[in-house]
């Protein structure tokens, strides 16, 4: 009878957390999704009359962080700036405009809390 009642409480047991774990693992905290929707984002840039526009900002954000969105072209080195935008804001869309030629532009937006964003590259002539 010992031996049932052991084999009876391994398989409650066995049961008891075959239930709990995706009970676990499926609910999320509710600070944990509102944390997932603040996101810094960067758009490919366009011409924009005789200069390149490059559009990056952070949005759903409850904090208050100092953002950086700039308008970049690419080569062998470190990357140029050719405009940038930025300041302590929470949520933002902006557009820093330049020009430095014929250049593989992209657009690059980074925060001071880490959260980085980069868009494709387009060759622009300007």
């Amino acid at each position: 009878m010992g031996a049932i009642s052991m084999s009876n409480r391994l398989l409650g047991l066995a049961v008891a957390s075959f239930v709990a774990l995706p009970l676990a693992i499926t609910f999320t905290p509710a600070w944990a999704a509102s944390t997932a929707s603040c996101d810094v984002f960067s758009y490919t840039p366009f011409a924009s009359g005789d200069e390149v526009g490059g559009t990056g900002g952070r949005s759903g954000c409850t904090s208050t962080v100092s953002v950086q969105t700039r308008l970049k072209y690419d080569r062998f080195g470190p990357d140029p700036t050719t405009a940038s935008r930025g300041g302590r804001v929470t949520n933002i869309t902006w557009t820093p405009y330049g020009c430095s030629g014929r250049q593989s532009y992209y657009t690059n937006t980074s925060t001071d809390s880490g959260q980085v964003s980069g868009s494709l590259n387009r060759t622009i002539t300007c």
